[in-house]
């Protein structure tokens, strides 16, 4: 199922709470199914939003990223150490589980892996994860794609992404998920790369 007018709304109604209209911007493309499709449709100054569903222990986990990201083992550890499990619990863990249906399991469209799941929708995710971004990416006033359908985007400024997905979060989310942000330094391999290159 595609995002409903009232989701839309709800999100809306977030959204402006931190980001003055006129820096919204909605973008229609052609349908993209994976985060370096929609990347290569997007203008050069805005970041596709990624989310991935991830089995990390006995949890069921969505972590989004600023960016077509790669899950690497700080990250793992990082995430497995904030939701307190152990190492071998850790061990066990997958991209993409066999058993989860994401259209089922967070009410989108299919296609679609999102953290701004329909209000108070009843899902199995036990928690939300963002990885951090470089913060050069706020200092040069990147923007984030964030899908609203396959088709659609709305771009947001980078630096109020942060504020507008934890309040999102905070109203949206069934009681037992929790949204954690790591912390710096914690973010995926493909980030780390490219803040060296560009510092040369």
């Amino acid at each position: 199922m595609s995002m409903t007018p009232s989701h839309r709304a709800f999100l809306h109604k977030v959204v402006s709470r931190y980001v003055p209209t006129s820096y919204q911007r909605l973008l229609i493309h052609e349908p993209s199914l994976t985060a370096a499709e929609t990347q290569m449709l997007l203008p050069a100054d805005c970041i596709v939003q990624k989310t991935i569903t991830h089995q990390l222990g006995p949890l069921l986990l969505q972590v989004s990223g600023i960016g077509d990201f790669s899950l690497g083992r700080r990250s793992i550890r990082a995430m497995a150490s904030a939701l307190g499990l152990s190492r071998r619990e850790a061990s066990h863990h997958a991209i993409n589980p066999a058993h989860c249906d994401p259209e089922k399991e967070y009410g989108l469209q299919a296609g679609m892996v999102s953290p701004f799941l329909p209000p108070k929708y009843p899902t199995r995710l036990a928690a939300v994860v963002q990885l951090p971004w470089p913060v050069e990416w706020e200092r040069e006033q990147r923007e984030v794609a964030v899908s609203l359908s396959l088709c659609e985007c709305l771009m947001l400024p980078l630096s109020s992404f942060l504020d507008v997905l934890r309040e999102y979060a905070k109203r949206a989310y069934p009681d037992h998920v929790s949204f954690l942000m790591l912390p710096e330094g914690c973010g995926s391999g493909s980030y780390e790369r490219e803040t060296a290159l560009s510092r040369l």
